[in-house]
C-alpha cells in the first residue's frame, strides 16, 4: 500500500447508551428506501430521552472511487420526527464543489411518511422543483431543499449521490454524533492502495462495528485499456449514540461528536508521477503563499497601491499609517459572506466595497504592505469550526484570517470584519489558543489571546421616598467586549426598547428616561450610557415593613451552570470584569432593621471571584459589588465548584435592605 495511514484516538468521557426500539432492533437494520412500519410511524416518545425533537433511525454514507476513479458518495438518511422543534431537520443542504473541481449532486430523493386519521401510511415525496441550488463563495454551492408534510410523528428519509472526477473531493469527514438520538451511523469507504489517506478517528467509546478488508477492482483508462487494482474497504459503525447538547461556555460542540476524518496524504498512479500533499506546516504555509488567492493578494494592485497611497499621503509614521488604512477596510468593506481564508478580486471588492472574511482581511494585509508595513496572515480554526489536528498538516481545518502587522515601534494583531470592533480587539471566533502565522518562507504557531474584558461599570444614585417609590441617575460604562455586544444591540432596537432591556423594566418595574448614549460611533472609547430612573413598584412595602433589593442594575439571577454534571470543559473567551456601585439615600421615617454585610467569595483558583462593601454614612448608604472571572478554563471535574460559586453570587444579590417604619 503507498502512502501511510495515520490513526488517532481521543478518549473523552464515557456515555452511558440505551438503545430504544423504533421499529427496528436488529444489530443490523434493514432498511429499504421509501419503505416504513406501522411500528416505526406508531412512536411518538424516545424514553430514553423524552426531552429530544427527534431521533436520526438510520444513516449510511458510502465514498469510494469507480472503475474511472471518480469519487462517489452516497447518503441515505431517515429521521423519526418527534415534536415541532425538529421540524428543521426537514431543511437539508448539500454542500458541493464548483470550478475546476466540481463535484455533481444528482439522484436526489425524499420521502415524508405519516399515518392519517385512520391509522393508514401515507407517504409524500419530495418534488424536484423544490430542490434549489444557491450559489455562496467561489467554487462553494449548496443544493437544498425542505421535505414535505412534516408533522409530528412523520419520518423524513432521503438520499443523494455526489460524483467527482477529483481525487481531491474525496469526503472529508463522517459525523456520528448529532445533536439528537442516533440510532445506527454507518460509514463505509472503499479507497485503491494508490491513494494514502491519513485518517482520524475521534471517539468516546469503540466502534460497534470496525472492520478492514481488501478488494480488487479493474481500473478502466480514458483510452479503454485495463488494468487490475486493490484496494481496502473500512467500515465503521456506532449505535444508540445519545445527543450531543451544546453547554454555555462551551467552545465547540465539534471538539467532542465521535466522527472520523480522511485527509489525502499521497498519490501514486501507475501512468501519472506520484504526488505527495503537504508533508509538513512549512509545506502549507508555502503552498498558500504560492497560491495567487491568498500570498499572491499580499502582492497588492495598481488600484490598491493608489488607494493606499489616498488614504496615507499625509502622514509619514507608519503606525498612523496602519490605523488610517485598518479604519478604512473596516468601515468601507461590507461583509457579506462566510468564514473563508482566501481573497478573490481585490480590486472588485474595493469598487463594491463588499467582499467575504478572507476578501476583506487580505485587502488589509495587501494595503499594509503596499506601504512598508511587515505583514504575515494567520490562519485560524474558530471556535465553532473545532480545535486544530497539528499531528498532521491539512488545511481544510482552517476556516478564519487575521492579520499580524508589524512597525518599527508596535506589533498589531487585525482582523477589519465589524465596524463596532475597535483595532485592537480579535472577534470572539477568532480565540481560539493558536493560528498558524504564515511567513515568506516558513510557519509558526502562534497564540490568540484576548486583548480585552468583558467590562462593566455602572454607576446609580437612588433615594428611595417613604411610600417605597425610587427616583435616581444611572451611568453605565462599558468598555472592550461588553461595549461590543452593547454597540451590536443598539444597532438592531430602538433607543426605548434598549434602555428597557438594559433596566429590566418588565421584571424590575424600572422606568428610565432622558436616555444619553455617548461614543456610540466612536468605538475606540468608552461606550457610556446614561439615563434617569424611576419606580413606583420596585421595592416592596407590607405594613410598616419596606423590602428594597440595592442591587437596581445588573443584577446576576441566573445561574447559566444548571445541570448536576458537566462532560466538557468550561471556556471563558475572555476575562469578566463587572462593577456596580449605588448611593442610596435612605427613606424618611423609616429605620434600616437589616443591611447586606460586607463579603469577600473567592474561586480556588484565586482569580476569580466576588467582592461587596458595604458602608453608611448618615442616611445615605454606599454599596458596591465586584464580579470577575480571571480564569479562562475550567475542568469538568471543577463544574461544581464554579455552579456554587454562581450560586452563591445570586443569593448575595438577592438579599434585600430590610426597613420598618418608626424609630
Amino acid at each position: 500500500m503507498y502512502g501511510q495511514l495515520f490513526y488517532r484516538s481521543i478518549l473523552s468521557v464515557l456515555f452511558c447508551l440505551i438503545f430504544i426500539n423504533y421499529g427496528f432492533s436488529q444489530d443490523e437494520p434493514n432498511i429499504t428506501f421509501g419503505e416504513y412500519s406501522l411500528d416505526e410511524l406508531k412512536s411518538t416518545v424516545y424514553e430514553a430521552d423524552t426531552n429530544v425533537s427527534a431521533v436520526v433511525l438510520y444513516e449510511k454514507g458510502q465514498a469510494s472511487f469507480d472503475d474511472n476513479l471518480d469519487v462517489i458518495f452516497l447518503k441515505h438518511v431517515r429521521i423519526k420526527i418527534l415534536k415541532k422543534s425538529g421540524f428543521d431537520w426537514g431543511t437539508v443542504r448539500i454542500r458541493f464543489r464548483t470550478g475546476n473541481n466540481k463535484e455533481y449532486v444528482n439522484e436526489v430523493k425524499g420521502f415524508t411518511a405519516y399515518l392519517d386519521d385512520k391509522g393508514e401510511i401515507n407517504k409524500v415525496e419530495l418534488k424536484k422543483d423544490a430542490i434549489f441550488e444557491e450559489n455562496m463563495v467561489k467554487n462553494i454551492s449548496y443544493k437544498s431543499f425542505s421535505l414535505p408534510a412534516l408533522r409530528p410523528g412523520c419520518i423524513i428519509e432521503y438520499s443523494y449521490k455526489v460524483r467527482s472526477g477529483s481525487m481531491s473531493n474525496f469526503p472529508r469527514e463522517w459525523v456520528f454524533q448529532k445533536e439528537i438520538p442516533v440510532l445506527w451511523s454507518e460509514y463505509i469507504t472503499k479507497i485503491p492502495t494508490i491513494y494514502g489517506f491519513a485518517i482520524f478517528e475521534q471517539k468516546t467509546d469503540p466502534f460497534y462495528i470496525n472492520t478492514k478488508n481488501n478488494y480488487s477492482f479493474t481500473y478502466v483508462t480514458d483510452n479503454n485499456s485495463s488494468l487490475s487494482m486493490t484496494g481496502y474497504k473500512k467500515r465503521l459503525v456506532k449505535r444508540n449514540i445519545p445527543a450531543l447538547i451544546e453547554e454555555p461556555f462551551m467552545k465547540s460542540l465539534d471538539d467532542y461528536n465521535a466522527k472520523v476524518i480522511y485527509q489525502l496524504v499521497s498519490f501514486n498512479h501507475p501512468y501519472a508521477k506520484s504526488r505527495f500533499n503537504a508533508q509538513t506546516w512549512k509545506d502549507v504555509g508555502h503552498n498558500l503563499m504560492e497560491d495567487d488567492y491568498f500570498g499572491g493578494r499580499l502582492k497588492g494592485t495598481s488600484l490598491v497601491r493608489k488607494k493606499v497611497k489616498e488614504i496615507t499621503d499625509t502622514v509619514s509614521v507608519n503606525d498612523a499609517k496602519l490605523l488610517l488604512i485598518y479604519n478604512f477596510v473596516k468601515n468601507s468593506i461590507v461583509n457579506d459572506k462566510d468564514d473563508n481564508i482566501y481573497g478573490y478580486d481585490l480590486d472588485d471588492v474595493l469598487e463594491k466595497k463588499k467582499g467575504d472574511e478572507g476578501d476583506i482581511n487580505l485587502l488589509l494585509a495587501g494595503m499594509l504592505k503596499s506601504c512598508g508595513i511587515e505583514v504575515h496572515p494567520i490562519i485560524l480554526s474558530t471556535p465553532k469550526n473545532g480545535t486544530i489536528y497539528k499531528e498532521y498538516p491539512f488545511l481544510d481545518q482552517f476556516n478564519h484570517i487575521i492579520v499580524y502587522a508589524k512597525t518599527d515601534k508596535n506589533e498589531y494583531v487585525l482582523d477589519a470584519n465589524d465596524m463596532q470592533r475597535p483595532w485592537y480587539l480579535l472577534p470572539e471566533k477568532a480565540l481560539n489558543d493558536e493560528g498558524l502565522m504564515i511567513l515568506d518562507d516558513n510557519v509558526e504557531w502562534v497564540k490568540i489571546k484576548p486583548n480585552g474584558k468583558d467590562l462593566s461599570v455602572k454607576v446609580a444614585s437612588v433615594l428611595i421616598k417613604n411610600d417605597g417609590s425610587i427616583n435616581g441617575l444611572m451611568r453605565v460604562t462599558d468598555d472592550d467586549y461588553c461595549a461590543l455586544k452593547e454597540r451590536h444591540k443598539m444597532e438592531s432596537e430602538k433607543e426605548d426598547d434598549y434602555l428597557k432591556e438594559l433596566l429590566q423594566t418588565a421584571k424590575n418595574g424600572i422606568d428610565g428616561s432622558a436616555l444619553k448614549i455617548k461614543n456610540k460611533e466612536d468605538v475606540e472609547k468608552s461606550l457610556v450610557i446614561e439615563s434617569n430612573i424611576s419606580s413606583t413598584s420596585y421595592s416592596q412595602v407590607s405594613g410598616n415593613m419596606m423590602y428594597v433589593n440595592p442591587s437596581f442594575l445588573g443584577r446576576l439571577e441566573d445561574n447559566p451552570f444548571k445541570e448536576e454534571k458537566r462532560k466538557f470543559p468550561i471556556d471563558y473567551a475572555y476575562p469578566i470584569d463587572h462593577y456596580y456601585k449605588v448611593n442610596i439615600t435612605l427613606p424618611s421615617g423609616y429605620v434600616l432593621k437589616e443591611c447586606p454585610e460586607p463579603i469577600s467569595v473567592n474561586l480556588v483558583d484565586g482569580k476569580s471571584g466576588f467582592i461587596r462593601e458595604v458602608t453608611k454614612n448618615g442616611d445615605v448608604l454606599q454599596f458596591s459589588t465586584h464580579f470577575f472571572i480571571n480564569k479562562l478554563k475550567f475542568t469538568p471535574d471543577e463544574y461544581s465548584e464554579l455552579k456554587q460559586f454562581y450560586n452563591k453570587v445570586i443569593s448575595l444579590e438577592a438579599e434585600p435592605l430590610v426597613f420598618q417604619k418608626g424609630n
